[in-house]
């Protein structure tokens, strides 16, 4: 499960799935360890660190040079945040995810890597765009050389919602384009269209992203919350800018 555009932009990435790896504690047990070291070296070059996140459902980024962060067995582990952001080569970024949404974004320019978990509640609190004025206004970075890919999540016939959070999203424009009446009086939402919205409304043109076109819930080698739980797993996504 390659992007296409992250691949043409020189980014090492990998998204490790169900049968492969499990990247959630509980679930894992002694393959969590190997889960991360199995995806490092999945990726075109061996990372000077691997950083991760206790996510939490917000939407704060951490920024990550290599020496920050609480050392762990599996790599760094950046603190409480939904996002991580590096300006250094060689520096993976990883996310985990089961039904949520990681989201990618990338300076070619400035060369300038972002991640973000963006779970419905991220969402909301439009995680994808605290990554992007992060990247404008401590980077420099620029819209007009920046790329985003939008990662698998779970898709919008599956992902059935209540009341609540339709309301939660009365702060987006759009909402009624991403998240609709179903047959049973609750609502039925598109993270991919609602983190699309995000970016379109930044001023991220249609060639600027890219959508994976795979959904967490129906396709067999990914871990899906909804599907499987209680004894679900976490897939993970990590990003590198190789070392030159």
């Amino acid at each position: 499960m390659k992007s296409k555009l992250l691949t043409a932009n020189g980014i090492s990435h990998y998204l490790a799935g169900r049968g492969e790896a499990n990247f959630k504690a509980e679930t894992a047990g002694d393959q969590l360890i190997p889960s991360y070291q199995w995806i490092e070296k999945q990726l075109e070059s061996t990372p000077q660190a691997l950083y991760t996140a206790r996510q939490v459902h917000g939407n704060r980024v951490i920024y990550c040079d290599g020496n920050n962060g609480e050392q762990m067995p599996w790599g760094r582990l950046a603190g409480d945040a939904d996002g991580l952001i590096t300006d250094r080569p060689g520096i993976a970024l990883l996310v985990k995810f089961a039904d949520c949404t990681p989201v990618v974004l990338y300076d070619t320019q400035r060369k300038v890597l972002s991640i973000v978990h963006s779970g419905w509640r991220g969402t909301v609190q439009r995680i994808a765009q605290q990554a992007y004025d992060q990247m404008v206004n401590e980077f420099g970075c620029q819209l007009k050389d920046m790329i985003a890919y939008i990662g698998p999540s779970i898709d919008q016939a599956n992902y059935q919602v209540g009341r609540e959070v339709y309301e939660a999203f009365d702060v987006f424009s759009e909402r009624d384009t991403f998240i609709v009446p179903d047959d049973e009086g609750r609502y039925r939402l598109s993270m991919i269209n609602a983190n699309r919205s995000i970016l379109t409304e930044l001023g991220f043109s249609q060639e600027q992203i890219e959508v994976a076109s795979q959904s967490t819930y129906t396709t067999s080698t990914l871990h899906s919350c909804r599907r499987d739980s209680p004894q679900f797993g976490l897939n993970a996504l990590a990003v590198m800018m190789p070392i030159e």
